[in-house]
Order: structure tokens, then sequence, then C-alpha cells
């Protein structure tokens, strides 16, 4: 099995911060495009994984895993961003006052990029308007609230660190090529040329 599969949080937010690398990285309007669509995709996607999985935590000791699976699936993903941390830890999350506006236009725009009713010049304009590190801020700033509001300043990839670091070879030729986020010791973290290194930080150290 594919060693970064084993957690989909965690392998959606690596390729979400590979792809808002790539399409920082890139001025031709095709190549951008496909970066900019995969920052949204990986970005959602790492989010959705995250409350599905904290959901299911809270569901197993009580609910069977059909119930779980159907809460799960029939779940819209802006209703689990705006309801279900309540549900989970007891309070909305203390997020800067435009991120939830931000995650909410990704979504939107992902969805309309995967189901396009218009010719579809608007929605690439909208889309080349996105800044890629603007998305890996929105999901990262969302996770970490998330664990603020639990009662727990340690971060989703705190859990992680443990292991990565275990596996240090591992680690540098899974990031080499974009020299993303390493990991160097729990709550130590370096990013690439972006100059974004605050975003490995935030995330371990909230």
């Amino acid at each position: 099995m594919n060693f970064w599969a084993v957690n989909p949080v965690w392998q959606n937010f690596s390729s979400l911060f590979r792809e808002a690398v790539a399409a920082a990285d890139l001025r031709t309007g095709m190549e951008r495009s496909h970066h900019l669509t995969g920052s949204l995709y990986f970005g959602i996607a790492a989010l959705e994984a995250f409350l599905n999985q904290k959901m299911r935590a809270h569901l197993s000791a009580t609910k069977s895993e059909k119930e779980i699976y159907d809460v799960l699936r029939k779940g819209e993903i802006k209703s689990k961003v705006k309801k279900w941390p309540t549900k989970l830890v007891g309070k909305p999350l203390a997020l800067n006052t435009d991120t939830p506006a931000l995650i909410e236009c990704y979504n939107n725009l992902r969805a309309n990029l995967t189901h396009p009713k218009t010719d579809g010049h608007d929605i690439y304009g909208d889309l080349e308007s996105v800044d890629p590190y603007s998305v890996v801020d929105a999901i990262a700033e969302y996770v970490v609230r998330f664990h603020e509001a639990g009662g727990n300043a340690v971060s989703l990839l705190d859990s992680w660190v443990e292991l990565l670091q275990s596996r240090p070879q591992l680690v540098r030729n899974f990031y080499q090529q974009r020299s993303a986020v390493l990991v160097l010791s729990p709550g130590a973290w370096v990013s690439g040329p972006s100059g974004s290194a605050w975003r490995g930080g935030v995330l371990a150290r909230p």
C-alpha cells in the first residue's frame, strides 16, 4: 500500500501543497490552470476527509458502520464545514473573518469546474484569480482552529511527526522535487522556495 495513502487527510493536504507550489511557479495558462484546479480539488478533499474522520471517531462508539457511512455519505460539504464543528467540539470555530467565505468560494468554484453550466469563460476567469497559497492557508487554518476549539492545541499533523521522523529518507525523497513541507522535528517545519515557512509552522504549532 502507498505509505501516503494511509491517511486521506494527509495525502490530500500534501497534494494540495504540491499543487499550490506548482501553480505559483508556472506562468503558461494551461499548466497554471491545471495546478490551480488541482489545488481546489485536493483542498476540498482534504477538508472533507478531515471532517469525515472526526465524525467517524465521534460516532463509532454508538453507531453501526452502516449508520456512520450514511451520515458521512449524505452530508454535503457546505453543511459539514458549517455545522459539524459545533456537533463535534461543542462550539463554532474561531476562524478569521474571511476564511469561511473563502472556503465556500473555493468549493463553489471546484463544483463549477467539475459540472460547468456556462461556456466556461467566467469559470476560468475566476480560477485565474485564485491565489493557490490562500487555499493552503484556509484549509490549514480550519484544521488548526478545530483542534483549538476541542481543547487540543496540537495539530492534526503532530500525530504523524513521530512516524515520519522514523523515515527521514522517505520524507526527503517525497519532497525533494518541490521542496514543499519537510518535517525536521516536532513543531519544526520548513517550506520551499515559496517563502511560506509559517504555513508549515502554523500546522505544527497552532
